[in-house]
């Protein structure tokens, strides 16, 4: 009989090398190892390939898949959780990294309570060279329709997936946002304090060289969602003012 896997972790990289091998390893050292870590190599053209493909000779755990074309995020995404095993699911970018205790941390919340169908936590912003910037506090769940307050560190269930389906393909650089005010229409999402993630700023990052296009179809993606989540003429203004704001 095959045992699957507890938690399915994908790691899509494009052109990667240079941080690559720090996110893997922040990986495998967690203290809960029971996971999968499915690399999606999106035709990277320099060493990430070699360093992923380095790993299956010594852990399992890991596989390795390179797609034939360019598919950018959301459909690299998309080709690693169809591949994914796991009873829960997450995905990490390959220059950032999780503090040790991450996985067992956010596994622990979601096996307490079953009607939690996904839970975040707080991140540290590093810089190039690792060192510590901003910290980046979790936010609550009632301001997800105004911000991205998940964030980079999260794990939900796979059957929360099997209901709500795979990210947009159409709305790459949004695709996470729009996902969990998705997931937020249909399941229980649960803000942990707790900072389990350190998250990379640099200049080759797509948050840094997209952030007025992010912008733009982060409007767009709330003003979709602007009805399931605005109820009263008071959030109906906070609203307006906060897209006002964000006007670009």
């Amino acid at each position: 009989m095959k045992i699957f896997p507890k938690i399915s972790i994908v790691l899509p990289v494009y052109n990667g090398a240079c941080y690559l091998k720090d996110s893997i390893e922040s990986i495998c050292r967690q203290t809960h190892q029971d996971f999968e870590l499915i690399i999606i190599d999106d035709c990277s053209i320099d060493s990430s390939g070699e360093i992923s493909q380095s790993y299956l000779k010594t852990d399992p755990r890991i596989s390795y898949y390179r797609n034939d074309e360019n598919l950018k995020l959301p459909m690299s995404l998309n080709r690693g959780f169809s591949k994914a095993k796991g009873e829960f699911l997450t995905w990490t970018s390959c220059d950032n990294l999780y503090h040790p205790d991450a996985l067992e941390k956010m596994l622990l919340i979601l096996e307490q309570d079953k009607k939690i169908g996904m839970v975040y936590a707080s991140m540290q912003v590093i810089d190039e060279k690792g060192q510590k910037k901003e910290f980046i506090p979790s936010g609550p769940k009632e301001h997800l329709i105004f911000r991205n307050v998940v964030g980079a560190c999260f794990l939900y269930r796979k059957s929360v997936q099997e209901s709500i389906g795979f990210y947009n393909s159409d709305l790459f650089l949004c695709e996470d946002y729009e996902y969990w005010l998705r997931m937020a229409e249909r399941t229980k999402i649960f803000r942990m304090d707790d900072c389990l993630y350190q998250y990379r700023r640099h200049s080759e990052s797509l948050s840094h060289k997209n952030e007025k296009e992010i912008i733009a179809k982060g409007i767009d993606v709330q003003k979709k969602y602007y009805p399931s989540f605005v109820k009263t003429r008071q959030q109906a203004a906070q609203f307006y003012t906060h897209l006002h704001a964000r006007d670009i």
